[in-house]
């Protein structure tokens, strides 16, 4: 998990706190031990039935590959969803700036379709950006940092919104407690008039939007909560950090 060094003094990331509603690695590794163990009885009952008592030695290789298999598409997912946010981030740089970013055979297919899908939905919603990829911190009352996506003007009166990036296949628990975390920490955070999460599909290229910000409230107070507790439970070393005890 990522870590934030703010003039000297280190603060947990956004992401970190979310992270203690999300960590599905145990029941994950148990989930893949009983696959493994179903798929080992099976096939032995159904080699003893055929006269062979001996197993061949492929077929724990295969076994024991597929076991961690699900870590490789984890690590794809990650780095496609990584790609994309880049590619999102150099846009609209590029955007703010009055240059045109030129993005043709320097991404795979997935990424494309994701940041195609990004730019259907921003020709339909925004008016014009106001900051990307933009560090934020509250370390007044709660102690942590995190790196916003983007703040934009929407169309439809709609005004001001922190908005979140995603390539995931769906929307998540945790996610609209992460962008509450990055609304109350960014430094213009009374200007802001909403919050929501852009879903880019790497798949087929669509976008699907989701207005959080009835849900901002109730949101930003659990993820108050998680920061309290992540302190309290971690006792993590964290440099010239005042809310470690």
């Amino acid at each position: 998990m990522a870590r934030y060094d703010i003039k000297g003094t280190e603060y947990p990331s956004v992401t970190e706190v979310t992270g203690q509603v999300k960590d599905p690695n145990p029941l994950m590794y148990w989930a893949v031990k009983c696959m493994g163990k179903y798929i080992l009885d099976k096939f032995i009952e159904c080699n003893v039935k055929m006269g062979q008592t001996i197993i061949d030695e492929w077929f724990f290789d295969i076994l024991g590959n597929a076991k961690l298999h699900y870590k490789e598409v984890s690590e794809k997912a990650k780095d496609i969803g990584l790609e994309v946010h880049n590619m999102i981030s150099e846009y609209i740089k590029h955007k703010m700036t009055g240059k045109e970013y030129d993005y043709k055979g320097k991404y795979r297919p997935e990424v494309e379709n994701g940041y195609l899908a990004f730019l259907e939905w921003e020709s339909k919603n925004v008016l014009r950006y106001i900051d990307s990829e933009l560090t934020v911190c509250e370390s007044v009352h709660y102690g942590y940092a995190g790196r916003l996506d983007c703040i934009a003007e929407l169309n439809d009166k709609r005004g001001i919104y922190v908005i979140d990036f995603k390539s995931s296949k769906g929307f998540y628990d945790d996610m609209p407690l992460q962008i509450a975390g990055y609304r109350y920490a960014y430094h213009d955070s009374a200007l802001v008039e909403g919050c929501g999460i852009l879903r880019l599909d790497k798949i087929t290229g669509e976008p699907e939007w989701k207005d959080v910000s009835k849900k901002y409230e109730r949101s930003l107070k659990a993820f108050q909560y998680l920061t309290k507790y992540w302190y309290y439970a971690k006792k993590r070393r964290l440099r010239n950090n005042p809310f470690v005890k």
